[in-house]
């Protein structure tokens, strides 16, 4: 019962080699035996858990995993499998994808994944090494990608924080917008994260959300600046001053087009700030 062949495809899938990383479901049973006898146990001294391995339930058999042989053994049959999946061509590949996806587009060219992937195995996966090579390279200053990158929930609300300069002392309501947004703060149920891609997160519901929500932000009715008030007493209406228009502005400096602050001005006073922080550029990074 203590074969977890999830556990395993997950491993594979999600964290290393990829959904077509070359394993088969062969490699995924043979991973989950590999992997028995690994879990968390309460130290007697601690209240938390850690780490432990536990001989007993473990399935010490010789294996063959990847078409490697994994002698038999206790805990280091996982240790050397975890090895043999860092030091595979589609490991370096599928990390080095993700990388790539997260700092620059959500489709990034073949020609530098490659590039990044060459050097995790030349590295022995030094993620440092493979970063520098994505922040070094041409395509990372290619024009081409500038602000290409859409906005999650997360990155939307902290940047329209920062930007206004507000002192954050009540966290709650960014975590309530956060919520209705789809991105609760450490809330993803799937065990690959929330995405990062423009398809998961822009939809006419989500900008009604965040367009509305930078409308509260910006004319100030967003109690972020002092702790809530106590049960029964009503809140005040203006929770802090409405956000200055011009300072946002040189705040945001070329990241805020022509156009848009055309528009930004043409509206009412307490708006301006709203039109700057829902406008389309703003929406990306």
């Amino acid at each position: 019962d203590d074969v977890n062949e999830n556990y395993a495809r997950e491993v594979m899938e999600l964290h290393t080699l990829g959904v077509n990383g070359g394993y088969s479901e062969e490699d995924i049973i043979t991973l989950a035996r590999i992997f028995t006898g690994w879990g968390f146990c309460k130290a007697a001294q601690f209240e938390d858990t850690n780490f432990c391995f536990l001989p007993q339930r473990h399935d010490p058999s010789q294996k063959v995993f990847l078409s490697k042989l994994i002698p038999a053994g206790g805990m280091e049959q996982g240790e050397l499998a975890l090895d043999l999946l860092a030091h595979r061509p589609a490991t370096a590949q599928h990390i080095s994808y993700r990388l790539a996806q997260y700092f620059l587009t959500d489709q990034p060219p073949d020609r530098l994944v490659e590039r990044m992937a060459a050097t995790f195995l030349k590295t022995d996966g030094d993620i440092r090494a493979v970063l520098a090579n994505l922040f070094d390279s041409a395509e990372f200053w290619d024009d081409n990608y500038l602000n290409s990158k859409f906005k999650s929930p997360y990155q939307f609300i902290m940047s329209a924080v920062r930007a206004t300069g507000l002192d954050v002392k009540n966290p709650r309501p960014l975590g309530a917008i956060l919520q209705q947004l789809g991105m609760r703060l450490y809330g993803c149920i799937t065990p690959d994260g929330y995405k990062n891609t423009e398809a998961i997160w822009l939809s006419p519901y989500a900008m009604t959300r965040r367009l509305d929500w930078v409308s509260v932000l910006a004319t100030g009715r967003l109690p972020l600046e002092s702790d809530p008030p106590p049960l029964g007493v009503t809140p005040s209406p203006l929770a802090h001053a409405p956000i200055p228009f011009d300072p946002l502005l040189t705040t945001l400096g070329k990241q805020i087009s022509h156009k848009t602050q055309q528009i930004a001005q043409s509206v009412p006073p307490p708006l301006k700030a709203a039109a700057v922080l829902g406008s389309p550029e703003f929406m990306y990074r």
